[in-house]
């Protein structure tokens, strides 16, 4: 389960407090129910009734919303290499078309065009992952307006960009002409019953807008909100905030620790935590090997707050204690 921790609410010399936030989870399951894209707000999941989307084997065709940009996000449960290839032409022997294909294999991954255009990487964190059940997503985003194609593994942001291509001012003019997807997953060994079923192990989405920038992680103010934080994308206002995010938001936004029944608190854990023989750092040292080598940099204190309420696995709004560095 994924979390989403809004932080600093309160920034000790000797310890980060971090309201880790359930609730958004919970709430994005259901806001999203059928998509299985990790998406950025300027990003328009297609739906999966899209007409032009088909298997026919182990293949797979589809169109891109607008020719010559886009994102196409490939995940996949049984670990497969596949080719993606992104066409002027519907026609795969089209020998006058312009077409740009990313290769994942087991050893490398390329991204190359059909003028000679390449790039290729063959370090195994960034090539294709382990059959290990688990869904593992790989991308690729392109711009003709800026000849940008990027590939990159997992959440969908240019920050995850493992291979990068700057195209030359002619082949960007012919990625414009860009719309056809086709992908074809490697089928040596398979089932027929298994080629039946690709669907259940492979999920191809679209979005209609490259990948150009990080989305912010900071919410500021309204009245602080300026063009510049738009044009650097630098932070957002809460009016930005998709429903759910900003109930969410208004719900713990002037959360304080230092109460009135317990004004010293965080200055209670601090010094815990930097006393050998306090709770907390007894408490930190147990955890820190947990799941094998010591790793304090991993390792945090929670803490819930209020009482579960049926809403969330545990309670809904957890607080998570991290000290800077090794204790």
């Amino acid at each position: 389960m994924r979390y989403f921790p809004i932080k600093p609410f309160v920034n000790h010399k000797n310890i980060e407090f971090t309201l880790s936030l359930f609730t958004v989870t919970r709430f994005r399951f259901h806001a999203s129910k059928q998509k299985h894209i990790d998406t950025v707000d300027v990003l328009e999941v297609i739906p999966e009734e899209d007409s032009t989307r088909r298997w026919t084997t182990n293949k797979y065709v589809d169109t891109l919303v607008i020719p010559g940009q886009g994102t196409v996000e490939v995940c996949q449960k049984a670990a497969r290499p596949f080719v993606l290839q992104l066409s002027s032409s519907p026609d795969s022997k089209d020998h006058n078309a312009y077409s740009i294909t990313l290769s994942v294999e087991k050893d490398e991954v390329s991204i190359v065009t059909n003028k000679g255009t390449s790039n290729k990487t063959t370090e195994s964190h960034h090539v294709l992952q382990p059959d290990d059940k688990n869904w593992h997503k790989y991308w690729i985003s392109l711009f003709h307006e800026k000849g940008d194609i990027r590939y990159g593994i997992g959440e969908m942001r240019p920050f995850f960009t493992i291979l990068n291509v700057d195209l030359s001012e002619d082949e960007a003019k012919l990625m414009k002409q860009i719309k056809h997807i086709r992908v074809q997953v490697d089928a040596t060994g398979m089932m027929a019953s298994d080629l039946n079923n690709l669907n259940e192990r492979f999920r191809i989405d679209k979005a209609k807008y490259p990948l150009l920038f990080d989305p912010p992680l900071a919410i500021i103010p309204q009245d602080k909100y300026s063009l510049q934080h738009a044009i650097k994308h630098s932070a957002i206002p809460p009016s930005q905030l998709e429903k759910t995010c900003l109930h969410l938001y208004e719900n713990i936004i002037n959360f304080q620790l230092n109460t009135d029944d317990f004004p010293n608190f965080t200055d209670t854990i601090a010094k815990s935590i930097d006393n050998p023989n306090g709770w907390c750092y007894k408490t930190l040292q147990k955890k820190a090997s947990t799941f094998g080598k010591k790793n304090f940099k991993t390792t945090y204190l929670r803490i819930t707050y209020g009482e579960r309420d049926g809403c969330a696995p545990g309670h809904t709004y957890v607080i998570e204690i991290v000290p800077p560095g090794p204790c």
